[in-house]
């Protein structure tokens, strides 16, 4: 392989968790002004992650916080509007996967419930967008583009793949759950 493209391969990695990074901290920050904390204290999920909020946790549609690790996250609770009408409630939770890196965050949820999105390979920039949105707005139209870059899967992260399913009608339209008091 030339030594040029190899070169470039890594210039273009670094420009891209850069981009990560400043997305990451937009967001937090964003939702620093805009949410309420959630106190988990020292609790963790089965799994030793914060995997085990539930929407009977949360205050308010958008949270954010530090887990026992000092990782931020940030818990969207969320409705998907489908085009035939129905709805499915989601709830995710965006965390750093290593405490005090902003380049490589990623999604889960309890294992009751659908997460909005996959985040394989961590949380990619279009993912860090229309959350910005989601919280600035309360309400995103979901065009083809968004779906597909947004990676909106409605995974149930159950850890067993017998759960997982794709709703095969199209979303038209994502908004915030609203939580009474």
């Amino acid at each position: 392989m030339n030594i040029n493209i190899v070169c470039r391969e890594i210039e273009e990695n670094d420009r891209r968790i850069e981009e990560l990074k400043v997305a990451s901290n937009n967001l937090y920050n964003i939702s620093c002004l805009d949410c309420s904390d959630l106190n988990i204290e020292d609790r963790v999920g089965n799994t030793g992650y914060i995997d085990f909020i539930t929407p009977d946790d949360m205050n308010e549609a958008f949270n954010k916080g530090v887990d026992i690790y000092r990782r931020k996250f940030i818990n969207i609770l969320a409705n998907i509007e489908y085009e035939n009408g129905s709805v499915k409630k989601t709830l995710s939770t965006l965390f750093q996967r290593y405490s005090g890196d902003d380049g490589l965050w990623m999604i889960g949820g309890d294992k009751n419930i659908p997460t909005l999105m996959e985040s394989y390979g961590g949380v990619n920039i279009e993912q860090f967008n229309l959350i910005r949105r989601l919280l600035e707005e309360k309400s995103v139209d979901i065009t083809d583009e968004i779906y597909k870059k947004c990676r909106i899967t409605e995974y149930n992260p159950g850890y067993n793949l017998s759960n997982y399913s794709i709703d095969r009608i199209s979303p038209r339209k994502i908004y915030l759950e609203i939580i009474q008091s």
